[in-house]
């Protein structure tokens, strides 16, 4: 993965979500490794840092970075979605993700409450 951004320039959208398309496709598959969605996050940090970006780029780039988060934080396999690292399932771990974002930009991933 990796695009050309000069700092403070405004940037083709398109090229972005090509990039973005692109380093999902790499590293958070259908099958994927922690050191994998690591480096997603990283590079996923950098791309949201580079110069000046549409509204709708920013939102993208927000919903991978939440999409990854779940991904990492979930340490096994289930269903169609497998972690070559965690290739069996845990019982514990049989229920949805929520993310959330504070203020500060900080997700936070935690097991979803039904009321």
């Amino acid at each position: 993965f990796s695009i050309e951004l000069e700092e403070g320039a405004g940037v083709e959208a398109g090229a972005v979500d090509r990039a973005l398309g692109e380093m999902l496709d790499t590293h958070a598959l259908v099958i994927r490794t922690g050191d994998e969605l690591a480096r997603a996050e990283r590079e996923l940090a950098e791309l949201g840092r580079s110069g000046q970006l549409p509204l709708i780029t920013r939102q993208r780039i927000l919903s991978a970075r939440a999409m990854v988060a779940a991904m990492y934080a979930r340490n096994e396999s289930r269903g169609a979605h497998y972690r070559a690292d965690y290739p069996g399932s845990d019982p514990e771990q049989a229920r949805p993700l929520a993310v959330s974002m504070t203020s500060e930009g900080i997700l936070h991933i935690e097991p979803a409450v039904y009321r």
